[in-house]
């Protein structure tokens, strides 16, 4: 049996290399017209079947995918645009914060300036009404002193007058002294 084994086995092996017609490789590269026509045939149902029943919803499915792609890609674009202009927007009224903002402060700046300006002549104004004023009533004490100072002088004159009288005026002296007395108590 080994020998019998032997030969199916290389008869089974052996595969011409030349394609002869009972092999299937043979059978595969030669044209047989009866299989060529089936193959034609199924072909063209298969396309028919296929463009009735397949092609439609293959289509309209990447008709469908086209437009939402589309739709999603104007979208994009739109929201885009939209989020270029808030950017501008926001920009703009960024910009507009910042000039606000340095005018507010400039203007608190002159406005701290002229404070302090004002209130340095403020206290200027003051310091000289109270110097004037102290100024007025030393005048004023000045002269209340001098005319009680004349008044004691002119007390004091006719107090010395009146011991001079009294004790009568005899000498020449006496009488010139009690003349100047006289005319120099209302002079001063």
């Amino acid at each position: 049996m080994s020998e019998v084994q032997t030969k199916a086995t290389t008869e089974e092996v052996q595969v011409p290399a030349h394609g002869g017609d009972d092999s299937i490789v043979g059978k595969l590269l030669s044209p047989d017209p009866g299989v060529m026509l089936w193959v034609w045939v199924v072909f063209f149902v298969l396309l028919v079947v296929l463009k009735k029943f397949a092609w439609k919803p293959i289509l309209s499915g990447i008709e469908a995918r086209e437009k939402s792609m589309k739709d999603a890609l104007a979208r994009a674009e739109e929201v885009s645009r939209k989020t270029e202009a808030a950017e501008g927007e926001q920009k703009k009224v960024l910009d507009q914060a910042r000039v606000e903002a340095a005018k507010i402060l400039t203007e608190s700046r002159d406005f701290a300036k002229e404070l302090k300006t004002k209130a340095e002549v403020d206290a200027k104004l003051q310091s000289e009404r109270i110097v004037a004023q102290a100024k007025q009533e030393i005048e004023s004490a000045q002269q209340r002193a001098q005319a009680q100072l004349r008044q004691d002088a002119a007390i004091l004159s006719v107090s010395v007058a009146e011991k001079i009288l009294r004790k009568k005026i005899d000498s020449t002296e006496d009488k010139a002294f009690a003349e100047r007395m006289v005319e120099e108590a209302p002079r001063s």
